[in-house]
Order: C-alpha cells, then sequence, then structure tokens
C-alpha cells in the first residue's frame, strides 16, 4: 500500500524558542527532507523559508513568497543561516529525528493493521481513506465504552482529553453522526471553551455552538480561532468557518489571503463571492478580474464576467464580452453565452437598437433560446414598438424553464409580455396577465401591477389601504418629495398616480430580473458606469423579511433597533410592526406583542395583526378572545391554507382537551407547511393524549428530523438521556415535548426556529433537513485528519 509523502505542522522546537521575535516562525511543518518556516508580516505579506538538510548540515533557502522586498528576504535567509549556525548542531539532530519519526509513520501508514497499532494509528489509517465512521468507532471505542459502563446511552462519551474531542467533532461532523457530536460536545465542552489558545478546539467550539443556536457565542469562538491559526490551512478553516456562519465581512480577508498564496481560479471565486455578500463590490471586481486571467476556457471566463456584473462593473464585464466575441464563430454555442450576456447589458442600459440587432444575428445564425426572444421584445418596447413586442414576447412566455421544483415559464418574460399588452391598449389582456406573474414580493412586479390595475380601474388601486406599497416604492426611486414635484401632497389623482409609476418603471432601463438596476447620468468623461445596482430598494414586506432573516447574525436587539428605525421613517407600513411584535413573542413578552398587534390590526387589517393577537392571548391563557380575534379575521380574509393560525388554534384546542378540533387544525397546518415545527409537536401532544400512539410517534420523529439540537436541549433540560433516537416510553416523549414547547415560548415559524434558554437568551437555529451541515462536516474531515496526524506523531504511534 503506496502513502502520500507527509507533511506535519509541529511545536517549534526548544532550541528555536530562543531566537528574537521577529526570526521566530508563525508556523513549522516539516517532511522527511525539510523543514518549512512559514512567516507573517505586517499588511497580510508571507515568505516561506526551507531547511533542508544537505552534508549533515542545515542549508536555507527561500521556498515561497508573497513579499516584494528581496532584499529584506535574503537578510531574513543569512539570519536564519546565522542561528543555525550557532546551535552548535541542535538544529541538525532535531531535523534528523523529525525526519526519521516521519519516516516511519509512512512506513506504518502503508503496512497492513497490526493488532498491536495505536489507537491514533489506526485511526488515522481510516481517516486518511475517508472513512469518517469507522476512524470515529475507532477513536472514540474506549471512551463510549467506558461511558456505558457509566450509565449513559450510546450517544454518551466519557472523555476528560480535548485531544479527543478536538479529532472527534469533526469525524462526527464528516460522518453525519450529530449524536455523537453532541456526545463529545456535552462531554468535552468546557474543556473546548477553556481552551483558548487552541485553535482546534476553539473551531470545535465554534461549529457546536453554532448548532446549538448560541451564535453570539459561536462567533466569539470564530473570533479567538482567528486569533489563534498559524497557516495556510487554518486560514482557509477559517475562511470557511466564517462563511458557513453567514459572516462574509470576517472571511473575506481569510479567504484573500489563501488566494494570494496560489492564484488559483477557484480561490478567486470564492474570494469575489464573499465580497458580494459583505458589500465590497470593488474587492469582488478586482477578483472577478483575476479569475478571467486564471480562467482555462470559455466557461470559466464567462463565469468572472458574471462576477464583474454582480460587483457592478458593468463596463469592464462588456468589454471582456466584446473581446470574447470577436474569437467565437457565430455558430458556436459559445457566441449564444456571450451574446446573450452582451445583448442584455447592452438592454439595461438603455441601448435597445443595438441590444435587438444583436438578438436578430444570433437566431439568424440558427442560435434559439427564451432570451434572445425576450431581448427582442423589450428592445421593441423600447423603441416604441408595442405591437412587435408583444409577438416577441408572447414567443418567450411559451418557452419552458427548468425550476427547483420543476418546469416553468419565464417569470421576467411574463412581466415584460404584461407591460407590453398594456402600452399596446390591451388593458384586460394586460391585467390577466399580469395576476399569472408569480415574481413574488418584487419591486418591479408591485409597480407594474398597481400601474395595470390603476389603469383598469381609475382610482382603485390609489384609494386601498395597500397604496403604501407603491407609494414606498415611488418614494425609494422617484426621491423623498415626489409628490411635491406632481402637485399631489397628500393622495394623488389617478393622472398623477400612473405618471408617477410610468416614471419608476423607466428609471429601472431594459431590467426586470430578480436582481434590479437603475440608469445613471455618464459623468463628462464618459467614463462612469451607466447602471447601479438597487439592492436597497424593496417593496415593504420583502424589507422586513429581509431585516429578520439577520436574526442569527445581528441578535434580538439588534433587529429591534433597526425595526424602531424603520417604523419611524414608513409610519405607514405595518410591517415593520408586525414583524418586530413577532420577536416579542419568540422572546416570550406576550403582553408587549399583543399591544403592538392590536394596534395593526385597529389600524391597518393587515393579516398579521389577527394572527398575532390570537397567539399571544392563547400564551396568556386568554383562550375565548383568542378565538374571538381569529373569528373576527376570518370575517376579513380568508384564510390562507398555509397561514399559522391553523398551528396556533390547534395548540389552543389541545390545551382545552378539544382532541379531534386541534388536531384536526394541526393536521392541516403540517400538511401545507410541512417545516412548521411547532405545530409537528403539537400534533405528537394531541395525538399522545388522544391514545394514538403511532401518530404521536410519527410526528414525533418529524420533530426530531428538523431541529435535532433544539430536541437535545430539551432532553436535557426535561431529564431524559440525550439522543437522536426518539424515546421508548410515551412518558418520557411527551415531558420532552412539554419543555421544548415551553422552550419555544410562541415561535411557530416554519422559516425560522428559535427558544429561550435558561439564561433567557434567544437561540437560533438551523432549520430543516442538516444537508448542509453534513457539506460543512465533509469538509472538516480533511483538517480532522491534519489533526490525527500531529497526534498520532506526538504519541509515537505506540
Amino acid at each position: 500500500m503506496s502513502v502520500d509523502k507527509l507533511r506535519v505542522r509541529l511545536e517549534l522546537p526548544p532550541w528555536m524558542l530562543g531566537w528574537p521575535r521577529g526570526l521566530r516562525p508563525h508556523a513549522l511543518h516539516t517532511t522527511t527532507h525539510s523543514l518549512e518556516l512559514l512567516y507573517r508580516l505586517p499588511e497580510d505579506r508571507w515568505v516561506c523559508v526551507a531547511l533542508r538538510l544537505e552534508g549533515g548540515r542545515a542549508r536555507v533557502r527561500e521556498l515561497l513568497s508573497h513579499h516584494d522586498d528581496a532584499a529584506a528576504r535574503e537578510r531574513l535567509c543569512r539570519a536564519i543561516t546565522r542561528k543555525l549556525a550557532g546551535s552548535r548542531g541542535q538544529a541538525e539532530a532535531w531535523m534528523r529525528t523529525r525526519g526519521q519519526e516521519i519516516a516511519a509513520l509512512e512506513q506504518k501508514l502503508a503496512d497492513e493493521e497490526a493488532p498491536g497499532d495505536a489507537r491514533w494509528l489506526r485511526t488515522l489509517r481510516c481517516a486518511r481513506a475517508q472513512a469518517w465512521e469507522r476512524a470515529l468507532d475507532v477513536l472514540l471505542a474506549e471512551a463510549e465504552e467506558r461511558g456505558s459502563r457509566s450509565g449513559g446511552g450510546a450517544s454518551r462519551v466519557a472523555i476528560d482529553d480535548v485531544a479527543l474531542a478536538t479529532a472527534g467533532i469533526p469525524l462526527a461532523l464528516a460522518s453525519g453522526d450529530f449524536a455523537r457530536a453532541l456526545g463529545l460536545w456535552s462531554a468535552a465542552g468546557q474543556q473546548l471553551l477553556a481552551s483558548e489558545h487552541d485553535a482546534s478546539a476553539q473551531l470545535c467550539a465554534a461549529v457546536m455552538l453554532a448548532f446549538l443556536g448560541a451564535r453570539e457565542q459561536a462567533s466569539a469562538r470564530a473570533a479567538s480561532f482567528a486569533a489563534a491559526v498559524r497557516d495556510f490551512e487554518e486560514e482557509r478553516r477559517c475562511g470557511e468557518l466564517f462563511e458557513f456562519l453567514d459572516m462574509p465581512a470576517q472571511a473575506l480577508p481569510h479567504f484573500e489571503l489563501v488566494a494570494a498564496r496560489g492564484r488559483r481560479f477557484d480561490d478567486e471565486f470564492r474570494v469575489a463571492r464573499q465580497a458580494l455578500l459583505a458589500d465590497a463590490s470593488q474587492r469582488a471586481a478586482v477578483a472577478g478580474a483575476r479569475m478571467i486571467a486564471l480562467a482555462r476556457g470559455l466557461e470559466a471566463r464567462l463565469e468572472g464576467v458574471d462576477l464583474l456584473v454582480r460587483a457592478g462593473a458593468f463596463l469592464q464585464a462588456e468589454r471582456v464580452l466584446s473581446e470574447l466575441a470577436e474569437h467565437e464563430p457565430e455558430h458556436e454555442p459559445g457566441a449564444l453565452e456571450i451574446g446573450v450576456r452582451l445583448a442584455g447589458l447592452q438592454l439595461w442600459r438603455g441601448e435597445a437598437e443595438q441590444a435587438r440587432a444583436r438578438a436578430d444575428a444570433l437566431l439568424a445564425a440558427g442560435h434559439d433560446r427564451l432570451e434572445l426572444h425576450r431581448i427582442r421584445g423589450v428592445a421593441s418596447l423600447m423603441l416604441g414598438e408595442p405591437e412587435q413586442a408583444c409577438a416577441a414576447l408572447e414567443l418567450a412566455v411559451g418557452y419552458e424553464v427548468q425550476r427547483p421544483w420543476g418546469m416553468d415559464t419565464d417569470e421576467e418574460s411574463k412581466l415584460w409580455f404584461a407591460q407590453a399588452l398594456l402600452e399596446s391598449g390591451e388593458i384586460d389582456r394586460a391585467h390577466r396577465e399580469i395576476a399569472r406573474c408569480r415574481f413574488g414580493d418584487h419591486t418591479a412586479w408591485q409597480l407594474l401591477r398597481a400601474l395595470i390595475e390603476e389603469r383598469h380601474e381609475p382610482g382603485r388601486v390609489i384609494n386601498l389601504d395597500t397604496w403604501f406599497i407603491a407609494d414606498s416604492l415611488l418614494e425609494q426611486l422617484l426621491g423623498a418629495r415626489w409628490r411635491e414635484r406632481a402637485g399631489a401632497p397628500g393622495l394623488p389623482t389617478h393622472e398623477q398616480a400612473t405618471e408617477a409609476l410610468r416614471q419608476a418603471l423607466a428609471r429601472l432601463g431594459g431590467n426586470r430580473g430578480a436582481r434590479l438596476s437603475v440608469l445613471v447620468e455618464p459623468d463628462r468623461f464618459g467614463e462612469s458606469e451607466p447602471l447601479r445596482w438597487i439592492d436597497e430598494i424593496l417593496p415593504p414586506r420583502r424589507r422586513a423579511e429581509e431585516l429578520q432573516k439577520r436574526l442569527a447574525i445581528e441578535g434580538v436587539e439588534a433587529l429591534r433597533r433597526a425595526f424602531g428605525g424603520l417604523e419611524r421613517r414608513h409610519p405607514q407600513v405595518p410591517f415593520n410592526i408586525t414583524y418586530s411584535a413577532e420577536l416579542l413573542l419568540w422572546m416570550g413578552d406576550y403582553e408587549g406583542a399583543l399591544a403592538r398587534f392590536r394596534d395593526v390590526w385597529t389600524r391597518t387589517r393587515t393579516r398579521w395583526g389577527y394572527i398575532g393577537s390570537g397567539a399571544c392571548l392563547l400564551y396568556l391563557g386568554r383562550y375565548d378572545e383568542a378565538l374571538a380575534i381569529w373569528e373576527e379575521g376570518s370575517k376579513h380574509y380568508i384564510y390562507l391554507e398555509a397561514e399559522a393560525t391553523y398551528a396556533y388554534r390547534g395548540e389552543l384546542h389541545r390545551l382545552r382537551d378539544d382532541l379531534d378540533e386541534a388536531r384536526a387544525d394541526l393536521e392541516h397546518a403540517v400538511k401545507h407547511r410541512p417545516a412548521r415545527l411547532g405545530a409537528w409537536s403539537e400534533l405528537a401532544l394531541a395525538c399522545v393524549s388522544a391514545g394514538e400512539l403511532a401518530r404521536a410517534r410519527e410526528a414525533a420523529a418529524e420533530v426530531w428530523t428538523l431541529a435535532p439540537a433544539m430536541v437535545w436541549i430539551a432532553q436535557e433540560r426535561a431529564g431524559v438521556t440525550p439522543s437522536l433516537a426518539l424515546p421508548e416510553e410515551s412518558s418520557a416523549l411527551t415531558r420532552v415535548l412539554e419543555v421544548l414547547r415551553d422552550a419555544m415560548k410562541g415561535n411557530r415559524s416554519s422559516v425560522t426556529y428559535t427558544l429561550v434558554d435558561e439564561a433567557g437568551s434567544l437561540r437560533i437555529f438551523p432549520r430543516g433537513n442538516l444537508d448542509a451541515w453534513r457539506q460543512y462536516g465533509r469538509g472538516l474531515g480533511d483538517y480532522a485528519q491534519r489533526e490525527l496526524l500531529r497526534r498520532t506523531l506526538a504519541s509515537g504511534a505506540r
């Protein structure tokens, strides 16, 4: 069996610890033949120096560098040479011994497993074969046996060794064994938290705290890991950790450092992606340009172009596309990919004739794709030819595209088709077409829908209580004083509203995609970007939803302050009140949440006004009042199939022992929102009370699957041995579910899972299936190998 040559990170030897601070390396790696010294310098510069035994003496040479000062590098090498000469043979003897140890370990790894092989060595063999589960079995066999003898379950581990935990947790995550990862954390978590200068311990702590919903603490441990990293492998892992925790601004510098070392396409792509998420568009554009320079093949170059566009470097993207178009034969598939992008950018900035000519040329060359028909249609509309636009866009709408849920039509084409019908005078058809669009709460859709409905029935939209949606978007696109300029200080007239809506849509140019841009006035040199992304312009509900998604990163108090600011700036928007009230509901402040929900229901009749009011009354024990306000809501709205009212009302019926009504509502809730965790938990409790134990266990199994970490915490609080298997006894199952219900407070969301811990803090948990955690865990498998290698060498593989 052959084995790759080993490269192991070691602690600095005694003879090197006496060197001056500037000469002591940041990290040290050794192989059978050489020693590598990594120096981290200010401004993220670095130098790697190799020491090699030649004729019994250690020779110094520069291996790799990210430092422009050649003279400084040469001085560093000479200083190291002098220190080696002054070690009186200690350095050479130490290097020789380490080389022999690594050579012996390579041989042992190449040999077949023997009965006397040490645990670390056997674990390392399995890990190097990526047999993560087997590696974990070998590593923890003794510890789990001790845990079992002491009365714990199969997932309990009796350890007092940080080394086992730092190797075992990554292996458990790599194999998708969350039960043993949680068991290891329960056994050794406090020791890991105390090991503040151990990078591996801090990495494991950050991951497990995040899994257990303690995001603020997880972020702090990720920062500790960042402070403890000593080489490029740990820099990469640090970037990946921050990336996984949705902290792109913190991930970005680590990925930039890794990319600077090797200038690889994939590394630059990762830099660009994190830069975009961190709103660092210039850094994203630089990485995109490097991607293009490093790319091999057209597909990779186009990936770089797409990154430039996402970074707002539109002119640079067009230049690259124009150069690519010159070298790509027009009948080749690559010409289509280049042409669609180039024509799309031209269309966005209003160059309709050029865009249509390019689309026509591609169609004439035998290419056929819905984007070409859409570009032709939109260009015709912009050129004042609505009938031609309708013909081309009707073709585009007829194409099917692949969606995650199956084949579907193109929503952007349908949006443009509705606008073309409107401008050609077919208002009734436009009204029907805009109703078919399923673009979600999208800025262009909201504006166009308001325009079409106002044209279809003059005065209707401006007199609805939802006019604030269009009004808010007009304010963002046309300026806060648009009403003054339009001569409409109060409610606008039909003519004033339709004209303002047309102006707002015109600002978007030829872009109606999921991400919108606006036209920008050119500077006098003609070198400024012609377009600007407008990610900050959102419909009111969408803005509130996006803000709530930041809960895990920003925390409750920061979000409440942000919602308060939105409420002061946009007092007419009810969503800023209902979404902030929902946070109070999740924290268990039912009186505070009730006051806000009731107020917004009285003033605006917004749907969540009655849903949230009833939920608060439920948890305050005022059941009749809760039922009354839900009934009042049904007189204003037809309940949505997936509405949360069914979950809350089913819970109320269960508490009143009206089990038939409870099960009917709760079965409806989980059928239409399978990720509604609280409804599954309540359904299980209702079925236990009704004696339907088989259905109770089915419902409970959904809870265990959707939120294993929350279940683990609930089991610990309930005095039930934590396990990711369902308790056999119904009494234990009921205790866990009741503890979970109490900890979840008023959260019955299908999107965000939370509980309030014993310290009163809100914990936010990963939702639904755990594929993302398994995927991240598999990446940790390589890191586990490295730790195992260090431990094996340190133990002498005995």
